[in-house]
C-alpha cells in the first residue's frame, strides 16, 4: 500500500461494523471511502495506483469486499467455527459416478 494513502485513512465506525464478504460481496468506490473515511477521489487515486484491489467490468469499477477488508486490516476475527476443518463428504453410493 502507498505510505501517502496509508497516511489519508482515518479508521473510522461505520454503523455495523465493516461488511460482511457474504452478503456484501463487492463496493463501489463511494462505499470504500465512508468505510475508511477518505474522499470517494482518494479511493480513485488508490485503484488508479494498484493500492485498492478492483474488478472492472465494462466501466463499472467495484471492490471485492474480502480483499478489500484485508488490505486495510479490517478484518473481523473468525469465529472458531470458522477456522474448523470442513467436513467430510460420505462416499456412500449417491456420492459416486457410475
Amino acid at each position: 500500500m502507498n505510505e501517502t494513502f496509508a497516511r489519508q485513512v482515518r479508521r473510522v465506525t461505520v454503523a455495523g461494523g465493516p461488511p460482511d464478504p457474504r452478503v456484501e460481496m463487492t463496493l463501489r468506490p463511494e462505499r470504500a471511502a465512508e468505510i475508511l473515511g477518505v474522499s470517494v477521489r482518494a479511493v480513485h487515486k488508490a485503484i488508479d495506483r494498484g493500492d485498492c484491489p478492483v474488478v472492472t467490468i465494462g466501466r463499472l469499477r467495484r471492490i471485492p469486499t474480502a480483499q478489500f477488508l484485508a488490505a486495510y486490516g479490517l478484518l473481523p476475527p473468525s469465529p472458531a467455527a470458522d477456522q474448523a476443518e470442513p467436513a467430510s463428504c460420505p462416499t456412500g453410493a449417491a456420492g459416486r459416478r457410475s
